[in-house]
């Protein structure tokens, strides 16, 4: 009787070491496709919105003379979206059926309605009354995906939230000021 070559511990030990390093492997490559998303679709919207003239026009109050093109930010939560979405169909990340919509469906849905909160706000200009809620709603999606009521208060969760978003209508405010955001985030 002929032995087998490689018997079927030494298979599936190797299977096993393989698939412990797809997930770097796979979360490598959302991470770029992420980043594509975001570079090819900046480069995009930046000459579609200078051919449909989303602009802002500066005033004695600007801080640039230029025009530059608004809403741009709208780039970066669809490429978190889009990780998301990949993330959920690559089984990236190890969850329980139960789970399996939390967080990556709650944190970028989360994020996204935070940026076109932002992308609305820079085409439309919406009032405190409409956006400071909807920051509030998307903080809270990504606060309750995220599961810090099991470690803090739901004081403390009130408290993150007041302030995340604040933090989040500040740079809403600041972010069209010459990049003095990305300086002062740094």
């Amino acid at each position: 009787m002929k032995e087998c070559p490689t018997p079927l511990s030494k298979v599936l030990t190797k299977r096993i070491q393989r698939k412990q390093h797809t997930k770097p492997t796979v979360l490598v490559s959302l991470i770029l496709i992420s980043l594509i998303t975001c570079g090819v679709g900046s480069i995009l919207y930046y000459f579609w919105a200078k051919r449909q003239a989303i602009v802002d026009i500066p005033n004695e109050r600007s801080s640039h003379l230029h025009q530059p093109i608004r809403g741009l930010g709208i780039v970066f939560p669809i490429a978190c979206a889009l990780m998301g979405i990949l993330s959920l169909y690559t089984r990236l990340l190890p969850l329980e059926i139960e789970e399996i919509w939390i967080r990556p469906v709650l944190i970028p849905l989360g994020i996204v309605l935070a940026g076109l909160t932002g992308y609305l706000d820079d085409r439309l200009d919406l009032r405190a009354t409409i956006r400071l809620p909807l920051y509030a709603l998307s903080v809270g999606l990504v606060l309750f995906a995220s599961s810090p009521l099991s470690y803090i208060s739901f004081l403390g969760a009130g408290i993150a939230l007041i302030v995340l978003v604040g933090i989040i209508n500040t740079y809403n405010f600041m972010d069209g000021i010459n990049g003095i955001t990305g300086l002062y985030s740094i």
